[in-house]
């Protein structure tokens, strides 16, 4: 479900400002619907309560939507179209710079292999996750408030919520089970049988609470979240006109008058539950006894006042009533206001019970030490040799923890047992005299934060009060002003912690002076604390620089991410990166990956002995490069392109040359030289380049595949005719399974395994070449319905790597079979007469549809080299021309596999495999041996049709190789199934069995898809509902889909009933079958 708008209440404009960008970034990463409107509102004061907060951003959204519907005041029905999400970001909190909803979430915590989230997962992201699920996609509008100081973890499958009681003036309250010791901390709430409230009870007496104890001993809890249908919603927005209602919002501050404070749930709500009276209401009774003893007299009388309104417009003339929205399957706690208890909920979602503890978006040095029960979050040590004591919260820490003591063996630091340590980011000052600066607090993880100093049981860092204070010598007068009220004398207000020295550097001595762990004799440090600025705990969180502190921990998360992806591709590992791609370019991050992609190109060659492995790894490197280009180009740009643009013609040549040195590193910093000079002149720009870098991809490809040049044994002929004419013909092939695991990279990366099957067409093979000696210097090539070319001078070869050039394919195999030397001082006249005395007139020809998926364009290229080798008194056997055909694809950057080749060039069934090894490409093949009498009843069963839709294979492989080079994770598993299923064709061939061959043409076709989306055309998809109850299987040929379709069928004679159905339908206008047999000879010459 997408919101219509979301709205964050914010403590001021600063952090209104920051938690904006938060959710920008989201809403670009596509988090949150580029079609939400985004609005931070900051409430009329701080600790201006959660009821006041949401009815100032129910004011403030009411206006923006009316005035963007063309309203100069506020629309009644702004609200009744809208699905709105106030999310209550609350009052500041000790254990967060941020508060609740920006603390790490416990699903953040990354193992070394996964990319599950592209941000720092946030409390507040997992509540989005959260409603997303919970509310069906079809619910009513209204408005949904939801408070962020709780963690809400599903424990099972969640059911979308009921919420179809929750009509007219109805708000629904969602609640959880929880047990009565958990609820003494939270609201309370007895519901009648229908789901209505009768009575809610905050922060209730343990005994007094068990006795709304169901009988499976637990309670009803409020868990944070309420729907106002837009009546109700319309309701609260028309508080702003009544008052003293109106102090909720800004428009008391903007009338001169002090906002006040109230509770949503224990406050304004609590008027629903049918228990209560007017006179309880106004006195407050339930209502949280915190809140009531924060109020002065007068406060008092303008709340009794505000209930006494509220009752009147929600109760007496609305009758507004109150359901409760039963929430299954998750559990519920609450973040309370210590270290201890932050320690405890994050520990109960840990992964696994055998940590000893958590680490969430941390950097750690070498020889850190960390103790059990420990919770370290958004750290970035630099510092190495630290250690960290038991049952620890260390939070924000960056740079050196280096303590000048001598008694801390080889520990730069230590941090005692107990203790909650911070760094924290500030900004202090007002308008733009504003001083950015970090302050480091500390205490105990038991430590009550707000009990006053005169109570007993005070302690700071675990100690008495009164000890710290003699063992430091700090007084009361360092710590508050000399007429600051004892009661408020808290660690919250406590001024401990030092920000700023006019002199000298302030900070980490000082705090870890406070706990004992740094001496003072000579009583120096405690001068330099008192002469320092120093900061309270309170005054520290109300200073944050949100805006530092969600940056930093943004740029944290993404380094480590970062450091995760060089290990994964260093390491040639098959992990997705998209994810981390867009959003470091949404982040503004793309120059600083980049840069780091080029470092891993280095490290690649640094851990790999063998130049070949360092080379395959660089290749999905330089993809990698071209995706954050395109990305940062956006998406309005073409990918595809030309990519031989003169400026980068040095970083090729350095490529070129790394075949022979083995050293990809100068080509590598040349590529990354020539790109920095176009990523600033505009996204058309950016895209060309990211073209080059594909170029690069496709060169490794080319070097890796060169090695084929191994297994390519070529011969001269033991009884040379040097006839005349040399003619060659081959069938076509059907890729019966593993079609896409033989196109390198790929085939050598995953390892490749692909099951063909040699046939002909209308008895006929279709693929012919033609050789033929002639007495001028000079090569004339035909080709197609007879296009000719005369090639005299070597400069006419220059264009044979450009798919779309004149008989680019036969170029690529005359120079491939050695007939021509190209690149070459000598003549191409000169070549040809001192190597062969003659000239060649080469004829090539398939007699089969443009795009028809039989994998013309490689059997083609067979037998074309075949005939140049045989005419020029050489021969290769089929093995051989298999891997040099592998070598003109390259050549001809078509980027073709093998099994094209393999499917003509060998008679029948076979399956081949190329292993996973990336160093070289080496392709195998064997005949499969079938039973007498199978392939005769296969040509009775097997049917092919031409869908007259053809699909040029080469359109589709740049998108399957993107996406197999970022390692999209449908792919790489698509990859394993490819690999299986030609396995699976194998076994069904050796066997004679119909069925099973019919099951593995069907796994192909869904491997396809998978891999060419979009690839099967309406028009087939309707024939194969027709005739899916008469067929074994079906299968479009080729890689891209091809133009025709293979059909097993369960009966013979299917022929005839195929014919009729095609012939009896306007959407099959352009189909024809196409008589078709099995080959059982392959690839043969004949000398004319």
């Amino acid at each position: 479900m997408d919101w219509d708008a979301i709205v964050c209440t914010c403590q001021n404009r600063e952090s209104a400002n920051a938690i904006y960008k938060e959710l920008l970034v989201r809403q670009n990463l596509k988090i949150i619907s580029p079609k939400t409107l985004l609005l931070t509102v900051d409430d009329p004061q701080t600790n201006i309560g959660s009821g006041s907060a949401a009815l100032n951003a129910l004011l403030c959204t009411a206006e923006r939507i009316s005035a963007q519907t063309g309203y100069t005041s506020i629309d009644n029905n702004a609200l009744s179209n809208s699905r709105i999400l106030i999310l209550l970001l609350g009052t500041t909190f000790p254990v967060s710079a941020c508060g609740h909803a920006f603390m790490p979430h416990p699903d953040t915590q990354s193992s070394s292999d996964d990319f599950k989230h592209n941000l720092m997962y946030t409390n507040m992201d997992n509540l989005l996750d959260l409603l997303k699920k919970l509310i069906p996609s079809n619910s009513p509008n209204g408005v949904w408030i939801c408070n962020t100081d709780m963690l809400l973890m599903p424990q099972a499958k969640l059911d979308p919520l009921d919420i179809s009681d929750v009509v007219g003036h109805k708000i629904g309250v969602l609640t959880v089970k929880a047990t009565p010791q958990h609820a003494t901390h939270h609201g309370t709430c007895q519901l009648t049988a229908g789901g209505d409230f009768k009575s809610i009870m905050y922060k209730g007496a343990l005994e007094e609470v068990k006795k709304m104890a169901d009988d499976n001993g637990q309670v009803d809890m409020i868990a944070g979240i309420a729907y106002l249908t837009p009546e109700v919603a319309e309701v609260f927005v028309s508080f702003h006109i009544f008052p003293p209602l109106d102090s909720c919002t800004y428009i008391a501050l903007d009338s001169g008058a002090k906002p006040v404070s109230v509770s949503l749930f224990y406050d304004i709500l609590m008027c629903l539950t049918t228990d209560m009276t007017l006179p309880d209401y106004e006195e407050g009774k339930y209502i949280s006894s915190t809140t009531l003893q924060m109020h002065t007299t007068g406060e008092a009388v303008l709340l009794r006042k505000l209930r006494r309104t509220l009752w009147k417009h929600m109760v007496q003339s609305r009758k507004i009533s109150m359901k409760a929205i039963p929430l299954h399957n998750v559990e519920h706690s609450y973040l309370k206001y210590n270290a201890q208890d932050v320690i405890h909920r994050y520990f109960s979602f840990k992964r696994s019970q055998n940590d000893k503890y958590v680490v969430l978006n941390s950097r750690l040095p070498k020889g850190i030490d960390i103790g059990d029960g420990s919770l370290l979050i958004g750290c970035d040590f630099v510092q190495p040799y630290i250690k960290i004591g038991q049952n620890c919260f260390v939070s924000g820490v960056s740079g050196s923890l280096l303590i000048p003591v001598q008694s801390l063996g080889s520990y730069h630091c230590l941090i005692p047992d107990n203790i909650a340590l911070q760094e924290l980011r500030v900004s202090v000052g007002f308008g733009k005299k504003r001083h950015k600066m970090t302050v480091m607090t500390i205490c105990g993880i038991q430590d009550d934060l707000k009990l006053s100093t005169q109570s007993p049981g005070m302690t700071f860092c675990n100690e008495p009060w009164k000890a710290f204070l003699e063992r430091t010598g700090i007084v009361d007068t360092d710590l508050w002003p000399s007429d600051f009220p004892e009661s408020k004398k808290t660690l919250m207000s406590a001024r401990l912690f030092p920000a700023a020295h006019p002199n000298v550097e302030v900070g980490i001595a000082e705090v870890f002076w406070l706990i004992g762990n740094v001496k003072d004799p000579l009583k120096l440090i405690l001068a330099r604390w008192r002469s320092s600025w120093r900061l309270s705990l309170k005054e520290v969180l109300q200073c944050v620089d949100t805006e530092a502190e969600l940056a930093r921990q943004r740029r944290l998360f993404y380094e480590l991410q970062v450091t995760k992806m060089m290990d994964v591709l260093v390491q040639g590992t098959d992990v997705c990166l998209t994810d981390l791609f867009q959003t470091a370019v949404a982040m503004n991050y793309q120059d600083h990956l980049l840069e780091s992609l080029d470092k891993a190109v280095e490290l690649a060659q640094e851990k790999n002995a063998s130049p070949g492995g360092s080379f395959s790894l660089a290749c999905r490197i330089y993809s990698c490069i071209a995706d954050v280009m395109s990305y940062t180009a956006g998406s309005t740009v073409i990918r595809s392109g030309p990519a031989s643009n003169a400026s980068w013609r040095e970083a090729f040549a350095l490529l070129d040359a790394a075949e022979l040195t083995g050293n990809l590193i100068p080509a590598t910093r040349a590529l990354a030289t020539e790109r920095k000079k176009w990523m600033n002149n505009g996204m058309d720009t950016i895209v060309r380049a990211a073209r080059h870098y594909e170029k690069a991809a496709q060169t490794i490809t080319l070097i890796i595949v060169n090695t084929v040049t191994k297994h390519m044994k070529v011969t001269p002929l033991l009884n040379p005719s040097l006839a005349a004419k040399t003619v060659v013909t081959a069938p076509v092939r059907i890729d019966i399974a593993g079609g896409w695991s033989d196109t390198p990279p790929q085939a050598y990366e995953h390892g490749g395994k692909v099951c063909t099957l040699a046939i002909k067409l209308k008895g006929e093979r279709p693929v012919r070449s033609t050789v033929k000696r002639i007495p001028e210097m000079k090569i004339v090539v035909i080709w197609g319905d007879g296009w000719t070319d005369v090639l005299s001078e070597l400069s006419d070869f220059s264009d044979y790597s450009q798919p779309r050039a004149s008989a680019a394919l036969l170029k690529c195999a005359l120079i491939c079979s050695g007939i021509v030397d190209y690149p070459s001082n000598d003549s191409l006249e000169k070549q040809l007469k001192e190597k062969f005395g003659c000239g060649f007139e080469l004829k090539s020809s398939a007699n089969v549809p443009l795009g028809s998926g039989l994998g013309t364009s490689g059997i083609l290229s067979s037998c074309v080299l075949a005939s140049l080798y045989h005419a020029t008194g050489r021969q290769c056997d089929r093995s051989s021309l298999v891997h040099a055909t592998l070598k003109v694809e390259q050549m001809l950057t078509s980027g073709g596999g093998w099994q094209d080749q393999i499917g003509g060039l060998y008679p029948g069934a076979k399956i081949s495999e190329s292993p996973r090894n990336p160093s070289q490409l080496v392709v195998k093949t064997d005949e499969i041996s079938v039973p007498d009498g199978f392939m005769a009843k296969l040509n009775r069963h097997l049917h092919l049709v031409y869908t007259g839709r053809t699909r040029l294979a080469k359109n589709l492989l740049q998108d399957v190789l993107r996406r197999w080079h970022s390692r999209e994770s449908t792919v790489v598993t698509t990859m394993r199934g490819l690999v299986e299923n030609a396995e699976h064709a194998k076994t069904a061939f050796e066997k004679g069995d119909l069925c099973g061959l019919g099951a593995s043409l069907a796994n192909a076709q869904r491997h396809k898809l998978v891999m060419a989306p979009g690839s099967l055309p309406t028009s087939v998809q309707s024939l194969v509902e027709r005739i899916k109850n008469d067929i074994y299987g079906y299968m479009l040929a080729g890689a891209g889909g091809g133009g025709f379709l293979a059909i097993i069928a369960k009966k013979e004679g299917f022929g005839s009933k195929l014919q009729v159905i095609i012939a009896g339908s306007l959407d099959f206008e352009q189909f024809e079958i196409f008589p078709t047999e099995v080959d059982l000879e392959g690839l043969a010459y004949q000398n004319e």
